[in-house]
């Protein structure tokens, strides 16, 4: 199983003289925490440097590396935004079951306190 996620860096990057904050989106095998791809993009994030980042992630020929290839299954953020929906129609097409990533839940600070 791979998941797949964005964020933008916290970061300021100049491009052609103006500062922005990168967005980076990636793919990483759950059983090996191995990053199968990855792409920084200055700006708005958008459909291509995830599709990118795909690419990165399925090629095993060089320069991508031996890792990769098809998962059986993707693990995408809740949100449904652009990288969610890019994910899942191109994995869809390539017929690989996408599924939603569990809520995340914040630690209980009872029990921190010990």
């Amino acid at each position: 199983m791979w998941e797949a996620d964005h964020v933008q860096a916290p970061v300021l990057v100049d491009v052609e003289g103006t500062a922005l904050r990168p967005w980076i989106t990636w793919f990483v095998d759950c059983a090996t925490n191995a990053i199968t791809g990855v792409a920084v993009t200055p700006g708005s994030p958008s459909r291509e440097p995830v599709l990118t980042t795909l690419r990165a992630a399925v090629v095993r020929e060089k320069p991508f590396g031996p890792q990769g290839g098809l998962p059986e299954r993707v693990r995408v953020d809740r949100g449904k935004d652009f990288l969610s929906r890019t994910v899942t129609a191109a994995f869809n097409a390539l017929d690989v079951t996408v599924e939603d990533l569990p809520a995340y839940t914040p630690p209980s600070r009872a029990r921190w306190r010990g």
